[in-house]
């Protein structure tokens, strides 16, 4: 057999079998740009996931307990929306700003009558307390989060003790 005859032998199942490769691979190309862009949305939706996990509150503590007057808006599950009449010893707060009040476990509550108890989220007991909207109350905290005057009644601060003045 010479070059020539070789070549041309070869040449036409070298063809057919690069032609078929190409055949195979763009039936399959479908599979590894899906792969591509499932990777890609995966990037994607974690990158948004980590974005809105930064969103991580604060709590801030005191080392002393401060007070402030506020005036109770609208009672909520676990405390009460106020807004602040008078700033007492406290300078994180200022005066009209818009927060709610949570009670966290055992926060004294105090009655106009005197009765004083402890705040269970098992039992809360906010029958018992019946203050009504525009009532003053003096709210004395150790823990709350960052003041903000955008953020209106998301400014929480975490009672340690509530009494009607």
């Amino acid at each position: 057999m010479n070059v020539k005859k070789f070549s041309e032998a070869t040449s036409g199942s070298v063809n057919r079998r690069v032609d078929h490769y190409l055949d195979t691979n763009k039936k399959h190309s479908w599979i590894k740009w899906s792969a591509v862009v499932a990777c890609v949305c995966i990037i994607v939706v974690v990158i948004f996931s980590a974005l809105k996990g930064n969103n991580v509150v604060k709590i801030y503590r005191l080392n002393q307990s401060e007070y402030m007057e506020v005036e109770l808006v609208e009672w909520q599950d676990e405390g009460f929306r106020a807004i602040v009449t008078a700033t007492g010893n406290n300078n994180i707060f200022p005066v009209e700003a818009e927060l709610t009040v949570i009670f966290e476990e055992e926060t004294r509550i105090v009655l106009s009558d005197g009765t004083l108890f402890g705040y269970n989220s098992e039992e809360p007991k906010a029958g018992l307390v019946r203050w009504e909207s525009g009532s003053t109350i003096r709210v004395e905290f150790l823990n709350y989060q960052q003041y903000s005057e955008d953020n209106g009644f998301r400014n929480h601060v975490y009672a340690a003790i509530v009494e009607q003045i």
